[in-house]
């Protein structure tokens, strides 16, 4: 994931939860593969801090 994060992004201000913008202005949303499982499986409190 930071292989990807890091090749595409160019803007740190259009950058927030999983969403980067490439130097032609396309956006991109850059998750794991395994956000399901984790989210499947997180806690309370660790779902309210991933959607803060």
């Amino acid at each position: 994931m930071d292989y990807y994060w890091e090749k595409l992004s160019s803007d740190p201000k259009a950058e927030q939860c999983g969403w980067l913008k490439d130097k032609y202005g396309v956006s991109w949303q850059v998750w794991p593969k395994t956000i399901g499982e984790m989210m499947a499986n997180a806690t309370t409190e660790q779902m309210e801090h991933f959607f803060k």
